[in-house]
């Protein structure tokens, strides 16, 4: 600093350090540099290197810490304090015509990449029939008239969280019928307008076989669901199917049957499922369906595979578990292949059984 001469006390006062705050945030604190004779700012106060300092806030925020939507209905960047920062996807002048919690999705009734693809709706609590299905608020309510709907135009059917029954007017030969070109999705909670959205595991999406009385097995249907080609079963719970009839799909696979039909099966749960010949869950016959991680725990055959039988047939099987199925009275506890082969990566087989 500078010294000035004090007369009254006969001394020299020192100015002090010359360098002070500017009283910007942002630039930081100020020393002085005796060697370059002059004062020098610390920078910013931010400390990663990508943090971006805002003066008027005085805080440091990390960049592109969430994608939001913004007025415009775009996809853009928000950093952690909550300020808007670069696009990052043109909802709105793109294909996609809603952002939806950081999401471009299509607009509703459409789905997939170039949201070309047409979507109804399904909603057991809030649905009826009598509507179109090609928004959440027009859902029909029942599976079957959700599949009606999609052959027509070649949709796909999205299923809300809830429990579904097969059509009763066949009695205990009635099934969910995969129908081939039609993709069924469960795991929705009703408001989506992206399958990423769907949580599955959350919103479990049952179909169950348990149309008589509640709870009673010997009046349920023999198989709940029939497989078919060129079609995805994706996000369900397949359980109650009780085949204790004399033969075919009365006999064998009481969650799924797949006679010369390949469906691929996603994201399932096959639980609780009884046949009194082979494949308490799942019945394979010159059939190979793709399974990729699904669960099979508690079915139950009477004879061959507790959970899967397989004859001359060949499914692809992917992060999977086999677990507490029994094949009670012959071999294959969790499995059993006559004929043809499997192939089954990362998935796991425990405490499957047989009880002779």
């Amino acid at each position: 600093g500078t010294e000035s001469c004090n007369e009254t006390a006969d001394s020299c006062d020192h100015s002090g350090d010359p360098c002070s705050d500017d009283g910007f945030f942002c630039n930081g604190t100020e020393s002085c540099d005796e060697t370059g004779d002059s004062c020098v700012s610390s920078g910013s106060p931010c400390v990663g290197a990508d943090e971006l300092c805002y003066e008027l806030e005085v805080r440091c925020c990390e960049p592109e810490a969430t994608r939001v939507c913004d007025a415009a209905g775009d996809v853009i960047w928000q950093d952690s304090c909550g300020m808007p920062g670069e696009l990052v996807e043109d909802c709105v002048g793109g294909v996609s015509g809603t952002c939806v919690d950081g999401v471009c999705g299509c607009t509703s009734g459409l789905t997939g990449p170039d949201c070309l693809q047409c979507v109804v709706y399904v909603n057991g609590t809030t649905g009826s029939d009598s509507n179109d299905g090609r928004t959440w608020s027009r859902a029909v309510a029942t599976i079957g008239a959700g599949q009606v709907a999609a052959m027509a135009s070649g949709c796909e059917v999205w299923v809300a969280a809830g429990t579904y029954y097969p059509m009763t007017g066949g009695g205990r030969y009635e099934s969910f019928h995969l129908v081939n070109g039609v993709d069924l999705y469960g795991g929705f909670i009703g408001d989506e307008i992206s399958r990423s959205q769907r949580d599955y595991r959350t919103n479990v999406t049952t179909l169950s076989g348990d149309i008589g009385v509640r709870g009673v097995l010997t009046d349920n249907v023999y198989t709940v669901v029939r497989g078919e080609d060129n079609t995805i079963l994706d996000g369900f719970t397949i359980t109650g199917g009780h085949a204790d009839g004399i033969s075919g799909s009365d006999y064998f696979g009481g969650g799924m049957y797949n006679s010369h039909r390949s469906p691929t099966v996603v994201n399932c749960n096959f639980i609780d499922n009884y046949a009194e010949g082979n494949g308490g869950a799942m019945y394979n016959d010159n059939a190979s369906p793709t399974i990729t991680n699904c669960n099979f725990e508690s079915n139950l055959a009477r004879l061959l595979g507790g959970a899967v039988y397989n004859t001359n047939s060949s499914p692809v099987i992917t992060d999977s578990v086999f677990y507490d199925n029994v094949g009670q009275h012959v071999a294959g506890g969790g499995m059993y292949t006559w004929g043809g082969s499997v192939t089954a990566t990362n998935t796991l087989f425990r405490f499957n059984r047989t009880l002779d």
